[in-house]
């Protein structure tokens, strides 16, 4: 009931190639949901910090990087090109 739901309203960012949920695809989404809300609620209540922004920034490209890399390193191996 809850997967059903969650496949419909996230979507993309959350389904795997083959219609499932994928939970590390929902942990990263549900990681960075809670990051952005609490540096925002951070910059509401103490005023911009540039240095905090940039640190948040950082680990989003990073973890990006990261995601793009394994997905590559890791789909290159599992369907060889024919």
């Amino acid at each position: 009931m809850f997967s059903k739901f969650l496949q419909n309203t996230l979507g993309d960012l959350i389904n795997s190639k083959d219609g499932t949920i994928s939970l590390t695809r929902l942990a990263a989404v549900t990681a960075h949901f809670n990051a952005a809300w609490a540096f925002i609620y951070i910059t509401v209540e103490k005023g911009f910090i540039g240095e905090l922004w940039m640190i948040y920034l950082g680990a989003a490209i990073f973890h990006a990087g990261y995601d793009k890399t394994l997905m590559v390193t890791k789909g290159a191996k599992q369907n060889p090109p024919q």
